[in-house]
């Protein structure tokens, strides 16, 4: 799945959310990387060569809503550093980071779920839900 951000300001990459990694890696060769997935990570994010796309590895999704969005927010965060830096923030103010990782989330969660109800993936209830307030 793809998406692109929408920042009139920022240079945002096209993101590219896979759940499956010689996918991603399939994909990441075709732009001319030549990266590798790390086998103990839940997800991981690579910039291709160009800096243009944003390639997300979801391997291994928890099924948990509360999880599976953290996840997607760490993910969310090296792709807005990638975006700012590519500007020349490299010590971006916090709110602006805050931003543009909360537009990114949304991105890959939207991308994330769309999957997940497709392919019979989502529980009933987060893990967070059972516990109440």
């Amino acid at each position: 799945m793809r998406c692109k951000c929408d920042f009139s300001t920022l240079p945002m990459p096209e993101i590219r959310l896979y759940h499956n990694t010689e996918r991603a890696l399939k994909y990441l060769a075709k732009s001319g990387a030549t990266e590798d997935a790390l086998p103990y990570a839940d997800a991981q994010t690579w910039l291709t060569v160009d800096g243009r796309r944003a390639v997300v590895l979801f391997s291994k999704p928890t099924g948990d809503t509360a999880t599976d969005v953290a996840l997607m927010a760490h993910e969310a965060t090296h792709i807005a550093l990638f975006a700012l830096d590519a500007i020349g923030e490299d010590e971006p103010a916090e709110e602006e980071l805050c931003y543009v990782v909360q537009a990114i989330t949304l991105a890959l969660c939207e991308m994330h779920f769309r999957w997940a109800k497709k392919h019979g993936k989502i529980k009933a209830a987060s893990k967070t839900d059972e516990k109440g307030d």
